[in-house]
């Protein structure tokens, strides 16, 4: 919805008598539709003054953002998504916010946040700042090596004086 609004074309993933409110539309399950489904659909209304040239571009990017999103859903999953995201903020020269990464790759932020903490976990030099997330390049790319202790400290207990 966010990649139609952007073209230009005001569309929603509900009717405007839940605006704001989140869950799956009622109206929908109660024809029948998982709940998984309606949260996945999209409310298109049409006007007296909607012309054939709108609902053709309205059509057509429909199309287009469904075969880009479909392509990238087969193609990344697990490490190539990751990879993908790793590549991204490798080669940008400026920070990359969570967000776009998700837009780019076609999952949540929250899905962007865990793969980014498991890159990092294997070493890869990702900061999150304030305007995004950068790389930092250099030797620290390889794993971290695990510290190993065999002292193990406890504290004491808090005695009066």
């Amino acid at each position: 919805m966010t990649e139609l609004d952007g073209l230009g074309f005001q569309v929603s993933a509900g009717s405007a008598c839940r605006a704001g409110q989140n869950g799956p539309n009622r109206m929908l399950e109660s024809l029948g539709y998982e709940t998984s489904a309606c949260h996945g659909l999209v409310r298109i209304s049409f006007g007296e003054d909607t012309t054939i040239e709108a609902t053709t571009a309205l059509a057509e990017a429909i199309v287009t953002l469904a075969r880009r999103v479909g392509s990238m859903n087969k193609r990344l999953a697990g490490e190539e998504r990751r990879r993908t995201l790793l590549e991204m903020i490798e080669q940008s020269s400026e920070p990359i916010t969570g967000s776009e990464l998700a837009r780019r790759v076609a999952v949540s932020r929250q899905v962007v946040v865990q793969d980014l903490s498991l890159l990092k976990a294997k070493g890869h030099q990702i900061v999150a700042t304030a305007r995004g997330y950068v790389y930092l390049p250099g030797e620290a790319s390889r794993p971290p090596t695990p510290v190993k202790s065999s002292v193990v400290t406890r504290p004491r207990p808090w005695r009066p004086k």
